[in-house]
């Protein structure tokens, strides 16, 4: 495992994290035509369009069950803590990070939703990450990393909600930079 992508982290480098996602994604829209948004790959796999959506989605799933748990924690005199991850949480971050390991399949559930235009995509992943953000704003001095939920994608996977972020952190990177690839071959 890439030490530094498990090393203990801060609540301002997982804003960072988000920000830089959001800079991608953006990146990623600009000066794209319908067909560069909505073609598929050559070797197979999602678009560009599908990707972003997937993220959202996925957020979106996360969100309820992060915010059930961060509102349930107390408040403490953990001000500019450093936050540890759980062996579940450091392994599903090692396998989230691009370049990935292996090729998964999502369920049904977090199937990217057809979206008709590139406004629309980046609205709704921006809503998304303004989601998100606030609620990493939210969890300053809260004991991220001694409580759990559970997985969105899998009931019997439980994780601290530290690492639920950093795994959504790892999981944007993963589909972002997928969604760049299929960008340069389109180019």
């Amino acid at each position: 495992m890439r030490s530094s992508l498990l090393r203990p982290g801060t609540l301002q480098e997982l804003q960072g994290e988000f920000d830089r996602a959001e800079a991608d994604m953006r990146a990623l829209l600009s000066r794209l035509s319908r067909h560069q948004l909505t073609a598929h790959p050559a070797r197979g796999g999602w678009s560009i369009a599908q990707c972003l959506a997937h993220l959202t989605v996925t957020t979106d799933a996360f969100l309820p069950r992060l915010t059930e748990a961060v509102d349930s924690l107390p408040s403490g005199e953990l001000r500019g803590v450093v936050y540890r991850l759980d062996p579940v949480g450091a392994l599903l971050v090692w396998l989230m990070e691009p370049p990935y390991r292996m090729r998964t399949r999502t369920s049904p559930r977090f199937h990217p939703p057809d979206l008709p235009s590139a406004d629309e995509i980046a609205e709704r992943f921006s809503a998304a990450q303004g989601r998100l953000r606030d609620l990493v704003g939210r969890c300053e001095m809260k004991p991220l990393d001694r409580a759990k939920i559970v997985s969105p994608f899998n009931a019997s996977v439980r994780y601290s909600p530290y690492a639920a972020l950093r795994i959504l952190a790892a999981h944007q990177r993963r589909h972002l930079w997928q969604a760049s690839r299929v960008r340069a071959e389109l180019a």
